[in-house]
């Protein structure tokens, strides 16, 4: 007999089953055969999620650059609905797991790739949008990199989606017969470029989790980019390589092992990895690295309401973001060197620091099973509502 499991990524969400109320055509996700879920390992991205979020919308998955049929309400009501059908297709999958302890990072995968699927198609909307009033914009290519949890393909059903925007000039896809640089086209000056991005953003953020029909998804959080809020909204490659050379501290190399294209222009993504990941692994090499990252834990620590301290499992002492900072630290130290711990997800980072008999003081760490049982962040309240309680 199944038993339901007790990850924090299960628990049939409340809003899974208000979902089911408002379309009442989607209740055959929970009458028929449960599908097997995608297999994640050795994949950077589930194509399934991505090939059926993007024909919802009517855009091309073959495609670099897809483009959507509709756009408005129309398109946010489709994919909304489209994507809450697959996070019921997950959630069933999680309930109905053997032992979840085993499921727990093909889920986590699964709900980072379907997040990113999402953007995907938002970003084909965008396109089709912004389009009618700038047809220049078919010259500009956007990447979406993910940051921390849906980054690390370990994200949860009440996570929002961290992520940085990189724009660059579109290039003409070899794949593509058609698609050809028109003759005498002179190339975007880099301030139209941005701009143009920067409408192609803020176009993807209301798709997602602006006023509509159906409810909102998430929030897109664009706060860990260079400069933060007050920072622009989209950067070239080079100025994100540039930011990186000068300007950003050691926190914020921290973030960027996590950093992984999850959206928008494959080959601008690459590049956007390649100009940032260099600086990631030196940045141990600066004078009192360590001392840094360690006051900024002691930092966050520090904001913790007295009256929280002993039941914080998420930022209190030996929590979720102490091992998260002990892993990332690790990495940073011995990744300078070893290619080997150059991994994103906490869990595989474990495993393959363990391996390496990377560690500190106190013996080679034993977490890899307790960890997911503490993965939620917040309470069952949380998790069954879609939705932070604390």
């Amino acid at each position: 007999m199944r038993r339901p499991p007790c990850t924090g990524c299960s628990a049939p969400p409340r809003r899974s089953g208000t979902f089911l109320l408002r379309r009442p055509s989607t209740l055959d996700l929970l009458t028929g055969d449960p599908q097997r879920l995608p297999e994640v390992r050795g994949q950077e991205m589930t194509r399934q999620y991505r090939e059926d979020l993007l024909r919802c919308v009517g855009a091309d998955p073959e495609q670099r650059m897809p483009v959507a049929e509709t756009t408005g309400e129309q398109a946010q009501l489709a994919l909304r609905t489209a994507y809450r059908a697959a996070l019921t297709r997950i959630a069933v999958a999680d309930l109905l797991a053997e032992d979840p302890l085993v499921e727990f990072e093909r889920i986590a995968a699964c709900l980072a790739d379907l997040a990113g699927a999402a953007l995907e198609a938002a970003l084909a909307v965008a396109r089709a949008e912004i389009a009618q009033t700038s047809p220049e914009v078919s010259r500009v290519a956007l990447a979406v990199i993910g940051m921390g949890k849906c980054g690390a393909r370990e994200l949860n059903y009440i996570s929002d989606v961290d992520v940085i925007y990189a724009v660059g000039p579109a290039q003409p896809d070899p794949d593509d017969a058609d698609d050809v640089e028109p003759e005498n086209a002179q190339p975007l000056e880099e301030q139209r470029l941005v701009q143009l991005g920067e409408e192609l953003v803020r176009a993807l953020t209301q798709v997602i989790h602006g006023v509509g029909p159906e409810p909102a998804l998430w929030e897109v959080d664009a706060n860990l980019r260079p400069e933060g809020k007050d920072g622009p909204l989209v950067r070239t490659v080079d100025s994100h390589r540039a930011y990186c050379r000068r300007w950003a501290e050691n926190w914020e190399f921290q973030a960027l092992l996590k950093a992984r294209p999850i959206a928008g222009d494959p080959q601008l993504g690459r590049q956007y990895l390649e100009a940032v990941t260099p600086f990631v692994w030196e940045a141990s090499g600066r004078e009192g690295f360590v001392g840094s990252v360690q006051a900024m834990r002691r930092r966050v620590s520090d904001h913790i309401p007295e009256a929280e301290r002993e039941r914080q499992i998420k930022l209190g002492i030996g929590g979720l973001r102490d091992v998260e900072f002990t892993v990332q630290l690790l990495q940073l130290v011995h990744g300078r060197t070893d290619e080997q711990v150059r991994t994103r997800g906490t869990l595989e980072s474990l495993r393959a620091l363990a391996e390496r008999s990377y560690h500190l003081p106190g013996g080679r760490p034993r977490l890899r099973r307790p960890l997911p049982l503490a993965a939620p962040a917040g309470a069952p309240g949380a998790a069954a509502q879609l939705r932070r309680t604390h």
